[in-house]
Parts: structure tokens; C-alpha cells; sequence
């Protein structure tokens, strides 16, 4: 997929097979960005950036959240106990192995959380928490 040509931050997750990393800013300003997830593997893999809520922090969901992201990643996405349901979330479309994959969006300041994960058929497959981002005014 090409590179967007619209301005806007790019920000980026790549998953190279094994596991995921984050390659970007721990900082953003609000308005447009762009989350790249680049799928180095050979099987299909999703990428989601979701935002908090209000006092929730990325260390609130490592001690809270990491069990069922490791199990149940639907279900830790979308708790709106964590996960701030007006703003929902970015991504989550697979990626097949070797493609690149570009999600624009309007990041609203607060904090947000950059997960990515493995698909398998009739399962959760394993998902990892590879970071968060502060979105300031």
C-alpha cells in the first residue's frame, strides 16, 4: 500500500513474525496521524491503536488488561472500562505477511495504546501491548 500523501504524523508498528515492536514518538499532537503497521511476517497479523480513558494509563493496562490481551484481545479492546468508547480505536483490519497497511485518523489528546497481534482461525491468537502514546492539545 502506498504511503499517504495527506499531511500528518506517521507513526508506526512493525511485526516481524515473532512478535511486535513500536517504531515512533511516545508524544503526538492532536489532529490527523497516520498508523503505519508494517507486516514483516508470513501470516496474517492486525495492528489497533485505541484510546484511553481519561486517568486510565499504559501502566494501568500492562497490570490490568495484559492477561486478556494475551488471551482475549477483543474483549480487552473493547472493555469500556479502559478504552474510551466515544473515541473508539484505529486498525484492526489483517494485514496479510509482507504488506504495509496505512490508518488514518483524528487522534484526540489523552493517552492511547498501541497493541498488535497474530491472526488464528478460530482463536485468539497471541497479542502483544507494544507501547502508548500522549496525544497533547
Amino acid at each position: 500500500t502506498e504511503e499517504p500523501s495527506a499531511p500528518g504524523r506517521i507513526t508506526t508498528v512493525i511485526f516481524d513474525g515473532d512478535g511486535c515492536r513500536y517504531d515512533g514518538p511516545t508524544e503526538l499532537p492532536a489532529g490527523m496521524v497516520t498508523l503505519q503497521f508494517v507486516n514483516d511476517g508470513d501470516r496474517d497479523a492486525f495492528v489497533q491503536m485505541a484510546k484511553l480513558r481519561d486517568g486510565v494509563t499504559l501502566e494501568d493496562v500492562r497490570a490490568s488488561d495484559l492477561r486478556r490481551l494475551d488471551n482475549q484481545p477483543d474483549d480487552a479492546v473493547n472493555d469500556p472500562a479502559v478504552y474510551d468508547p466515544e473515541h473508539g480505536s484505529v486498525g484492526y483490519n489483517l494485514v496479510a505477511g509482507d504488506e504495509n497497511r496505512y490508518f488514518r485518523f483524528r487522534a484526540v489528546a489523552g493517552d492511547w495504546v498501541l497493541s498488535c497481534g497474530v491472526f488464528i482461525p478460530w482463536s485468539s491468537g497471541p497479542t502483544w501491548l507494544v507501547g502508548g502514546v500522549s496525544v497533547t492539545e
